[in-house]
């Protein structure tokens, strides 16, 4: 590519710059499976896990880095989601009573 400079009084240059593009964020995380379902006992002991949702994002480096976490729904905090590996846990005791 060449950059044209222009200075006040007339005067311009240019210069030649090589640009490489190592990775951008041009994938999106995909789910397997996309969708997830379990039933769980309202009985069912804190520090329970539930589930464990598995993402990967194509992107190299840091742009495919994948890190769980529960966005909506989740107000009274009855469950946790490690971020780090996507288990999901109960955390309230008796979920039942607290519906």
């Amino acid at each position: 590519m060449i950059v044209f400079f222009f200075f006040p009084g007339g005067f311009a240059t240019t210069a030649n710059v090589q640009i490489n593009i190592m990775d951008i964020n041009d994938n999106i995380p995909v789910f397997y499976p996309r969708n997830y379902s379990k039933n769980i006992q309202d009985s069912t002991q804190p520090g329970s896990e539930i589930i464990t949702v598995h993402a990967s994002d194509d992107d190299s480096g840091v742009f495919g880095q994948i890190q769980y976490s529960i966005v909506a729904g989740n107000d009274q905090k009855r469950f946790d989601i490690d971020a780090r590996t996507g288990k999901l846990y109960v955390i309230i005791y008796n979920i039942k009573q607290h519906l």
